[in-house]
């Protein structure tokens, strides 16, 4: 599913969501410090404009992020992802 067609990103700025996807996509040739960097920079992009990630945002971005992933890349960012995720980071 594309992040403008989640409920989620209902009411927010389609042209941010239009680009979180494009740097989301472009995203999967890259190492896993720079797709770090990737999210770090989407964070600090919403932060200007003004635009707070839910929980519910953040969860949709993971799972576009990870369906654009080759698929035996999935299970390493699963076990990222939970490792963040117990460090109540993202």
């Amino acid at each position: 599913m594309k992040l403008s067609e989640n409920p989620a990103f209902q009411g927010v700025d389609q042209d941010f969501v239009s680009r979180l996807e494009t740097i989301l996509s472009s995203a999967n040739y890259k190492s896993n410090v720079e797709v770090l960097g990737l999210l770090m920079a989407i964070s600090n992009e919403a932060n200007q404009k003004n635009i707070p990630f839910t929980p519910e945002m953040q969860l949709a971005i993971l799972q576009y992020f990870k369906s654009q992933l080759p698929k035996n890349q999935r299970g390493q960012f699963d076990a990222l992802v939970k490792m963040l995720s117990s460090k109540k980071g993202f």
